[in-house]
C-alpha cells in the first residue's frame, strides 16, 4: 500500500475548508490577519450604518422643512383674515351644524392660526344649518356651536322632519327646537321645515325676534284650516323687522302678521278678506299667491296696489279684485280652472284696467286666450313661458302667422304636459317658428327681436327626442330638459330665496 509523499495535498474536509479556490493553502499567517482585518472591517460597517442613518434623517428633516416652507408662500397663507372668516362662514353654513366630523370644529383643527380665527369669529358660527339627524348630544353641541356666536345676528336652516311621530323621536327634535329658540333675539333669517305642533312654539315668540328679516315655515304635516283661537293665529304680528315671509302649509290669516314693512310674501289663501289683508302692505313688491277659496264676491271693489311688480297666482278669479299698475311680472299657473272664457275674461279686464306693460308672462294654456296675443300690454314682454297641455294651444300660438308673436321676445320656455298629442308636424310647427324668428333678415323685416334663449322642457324624454331629429340641435341657444314638475308656481322656493328679480 502507498503512502502520500510530503509534497501531496491533504484531501480531508478540515483541510478542503481552509483550501483556496486556486489551490493556495491557506496558512497560520493569513488566517491571523484575517481574524484581525475582519473586526475593523465590520466596525466600519457599523459606522457607516450609522452615519447613512443620520444623513436620511438630516435630509428628511431638511425635505420637510423646505416643504413648509414652500408651502408658507402658497397663496391661502397670504389671503387676509376677513376674507378667510368670510370663507369659513360658508363652509360652516353647507355642513351640517352638529356634526363633529367637519364644518368650523374641524377649520380650527389645521393649525394654530386657523384655530385663533375660528375661535375669534362669531360669524363663522352665525350659520347654523341642521339636517334632521338628532341625538341626545345634539343638544350639547347646539349648545355650543350657539355659545361660540356670541352676539352675531343667526342665519339659520332647520329641519325637523317627523315621517312617523313616534313620541321619543317627536321629543327629541322638539327639545332640539327649544335650543335654537333660546337665541330667537338674534334670528334674522330662518328657513324651518317642522311638524305643525312646532308653530306654537314660534307664535310664542311674539315680541321676542327683533331682528328677522326673513322666514321661511314649510310644514311636513300640513293643517288645512286656521280656526280662531288656535295658538299661532298670531304667527308673526309683532315682527318689526319682517321683510320676507314664505308659509308652505299653514293658511295665512288677517291676523297672523303685522305687514307694514312686508315687501315679499308666499303663502296659501282661503278667504277674500285675507286677500285685502295681503294687498293692504304698503311695501309689498312681490307676492306669491295660492288661493283656495271658493270665490272672491265678497270683495265689494277691485284692490289697487301702486308697488307690486311681480304677482304670481293659481287662478285668475284673484286677478278679477286687482288693480296693479307696476305690475312688470306675471304668472299665472291655472289648475282648477276649467272654463277657459272665464279666465281669459278675467285676465283681460285686469290688464286694461292695470294698464301697464309686462316685461315677462308665465302661463297655463288653460288661461290662454288668441286674442291675448296682440293687445298693447303684450307688446313689451321678453320672457315668456308657457304650459301646455293641448296640442290646439300650440297650433293657435306658433302657427306660421304668429311670427310676429311677442315683438320684444328675447327668451321663450314652452312646458309640454304629458296629455299633449304631439305630432311630427306640431314639432316642426314649433321648429320652423323659433327658426324664423332667429333669421336676422326676417326679424327685421317684421319688426321683432331675436330670440336669445330658447328651452322646451316635459316630463316625456321621448317629446324631446323628436325635437332633436327635427333639428333643434342645430339651435345654439336651445335647451332640452326633462322636468317632471311643470307647475311654474312654487311657494317652497320663490324666486326672491336665490336670486333677486324684483328690487327691494
Amino acid at each position: 500500500m502507498s503512502t502520500p509523499s510530503d509534497n501531496s495535498v491533504d484531501d480531508t474536509p478540515i483541510s478542503s475548508f481552509f483550501r483556496h479556490p486556486t489551490g493556495i493553502l491557506l496558512t497560520d499567517l493569513d488566517k491571523a490577519r484575517f481574524d484581525k482585518e475582519i473586526p475593523l472591517l465590520e466596525h466600519q460597517v457599523r459606522y457607516f450604518d450609522e452615519q447613512s442613518a443620520l444623513l436620511v434623517s438630516r435630509r428628511d428633516q431638511v425635505t420637510l422643512s423646505l416643504a413648509m416652507r414652500r408651502s408658507a408662500l402658497a397663496p391661502v397663507w397670504h389671503l387676509p383674515p376677513d376674507v378667510l372668516r368670510e370663507i369659513f362662514s360658508q363652509v360652516a353654513a353647507d355642513h351640517d351644524s352638529i356634526d363633529l366630523s367637519g364644518g368650523p370644529w374641524t377649520l380650527g383643527q389645521v393649525c394654530a392660526p386657523w384655530r385663533d380665527l375660528v375661535l375669534d369669529t362669531p360669524l363663522v358660527w352665525s350659520r347654523p344649518t341642521l339636517k334632521g339627524v338628532y341625538t341626545s348630544q345634539s343638544l350639547h353641541v347646539l349648545a355650543e356651536y350657539l355659545r361660540r356666536s356670541r352676539d352675531c345676528p343667526l342665519h339659520i336652516r332647520a329641519m325637523f322632519f317627523v315621517h312617523h311621530p313616534q313620541s321619543a323621536i317627536l321629543d327629541l327634535h322638539e327639545a332640539v327646537f327649544k335650543v335654537l329658540i333660546t337665541s330667537s333675539s338674534r334670528w334674522k333669517f330662518v328657513c324651518f321645515v317642522i311638524p305643525m305642533e312646532f308653530l306654537k312654539h314660534i307664535s310664542a315668540l311674539c315680541g321676542k325676534m327683533p331682528l328677522l328679516e326673513e322666514a321661511r315655515i314649510h310644514l311636513c304635516t300640513y293643517y288645512r284650516h286656521n280656526p280662531d283661537g288656535v295658538e299661532w293665529r298670531h304667527l308673526f304680528s309683532n315682527v318689526p323687522s319682517l321683510r320676507k315671509i314664505s308659509l308652505d302649509g299653514p293658511l295665512f290669516s288677517e291676523h297672523m302678521l303685522t305687514g307694514n314693512h312686508i315687501t315679499h310674501f308666499a303663502g296659501y289663501v282661503d278667504r277674500p278678506g285675507a286677500l285685502r289683508t295681503i294687498f293692504k302692505f304698503p311695501a309689498l313688491v312681490e307676492c306669491h299667491l295660492w288661493y283656495r277659496g271658493s270665490g272672491t264676491g265678497s270683495l265689494q271693489s277691485p284692490i289697487r296696489h301702486d308697488r307690486i311688480k311681480y304677482l304670481a297666482v293659481n287662478t285668475t278669479r284673484v286677478l278679477a279684485v286687482l288693480t296693479l299698475p307696476s305690475l312688470k311680472h306675471l304668472e299665472i299657473d291655472e289648475q282648477y280652472e276649467r272654463n277657459e272664457c272665464v279666465c281669459a275674461e278675467a285676465m283681460s279686464a285686469f290688464m286694461d284696467r292695470s294698464s301697464f306693460h309686462l316685461r315677462s308672462l308665465s302661463m297655463t294654456c288653460r288661461s290662454f286666450r288668441t286674442q291675448l296675443i296682440q293687445p298693447y300690454y303684450m307688446q313689451m314682454v321678453e320672457d315668456f313661458a308657457i304650459t301646455i297641455h293641448t296640442s290646439a294651444t300650440l297650433v293657435a300660438m306658433f302657427s306660421p302667422t304668429r311670427c310676429d308673436l311677442f315683438p320684444k321676445l328675447r327668451r321663450l320656455h314652452i312646458r309640454l304636459s304629458s296629455k299633449v298629442y304631439l305630432s311630427k308636424d306640431h314639432v316642426l310647427l314649433l321648429v320652423n317658428f323659433i327658426r324664423e324668428r332667429l333669421d336676422e333678415a326676417k326679424s327685421v323685416a317684421l319688426d321683432v327681436e331675436k330670440l336669445d334663449k330658447v328651452q322646451i322642457s316635459s316630463s316625456v324624454p321621448s317629446y324631446l327626442d323628436e325635437f332633436r331629429k327635427c333639428g333643434f340641435d342645430e339651435f345654439e341657444i336651445g335647451v332640452l330638459t326633462v322636468d317632471p314638475q311643470l307647475h311654474y308656481l312654487e311657494l317652497r322656493n320663490p324666486p326672491w330665496f336665490d336670486h333677486a328679480i324684483v328690487a327691494d
